[in-house]
């Protein structure tokens, strides 16, 4: 079918920074309109199983690159961590949350950031969190959030927060960031509307 269609396949971390690569495939998109784009969406570890097993094309993750498996490209876009609670919340009236605030708290953590990011955050003190639940995908959790069973340390942006909703984002301080990237697997054979998007991709953000 190429150059008129073809699928790609993109396996997608739960994240507002894919807008640029939103913005990549629709520039392919506006030259080969018959191109399906299959987005799979979960935590890193499992898009990266996926991708390990030749399921997908390329995948968007939200931690570091393994270099020895992967080659990436770097996104413009960086996820801010914070905590999602209900606008009762007594820790709701603080402008930031530090770390002596989460101490006795029940807590809902994404398992992936467990490994990466919290470490680097909590230390030691990780082993003493109130730890209730934990995570792949955000979006369920507002549930347990709005029915009181915990709150949730996860990405700004995910889950509504606005003037009408019951629930609120407060950001971790100091900061906690996490990197974005674009990876695919090392001597990957590309279809010919992979090699497409690859090309398109390496413009904007190579």
């Amino acid at each position: 079918m190429f150059p008129n269609g073809g699928d790609i396949h993109i396996g997608c971390a739960e994240s507002n920074g894919i807008a640029p690569f939103i913005r990549a495939i629709q520039k392919l998109k506006e030259k080969y309109p018959r191109i399906r784009y299959h987005f799979y969406s979960s935590g890193t570890d499992a898009v990266n199983e996926r991708l390990d097993r030749g399921l997908l094309d390329f995948a968007i993750i939200i931690q570091e690159v393994d270099l020895e498996k992967y080659n990436y490209l770097k996104m413009p876009s960086r996820d801010h961590w914070g905590l999602i609670m209900r606008k009762d919340h007594p820790l709701a009236n603080h402008s930031c949350i530090h770390l002596n605030d989460l101490a006795e708290i029940p807590l809902i953590l994404s398992r992936q950031a467990m490994r990466e990011e919290m470490p680097r955050w909590f230390g030691e003190a990780q082993d003493k969190l109130n730890i209730v639940a934990t995570y792949d995908l955000l979006f369920n959790t507002s549930v347990m959030v709005r029915e009181g069973f915990g709150c949730v340390l996860g990405f700004d942006g995910l889950v509504y927060t606005g003037p009408d909703s019951d629930l609120c984002f407060r950001p971790l301080e100091p900061t906690l960031t996490s990197p974005m990237y674009i990876i695919w697997k090392k001597y990957q054979v590309f279809s010919p509307v992979a090699s497409l998007l690859l090309e398109e991709l390496k413009r904007n953000f190579g």
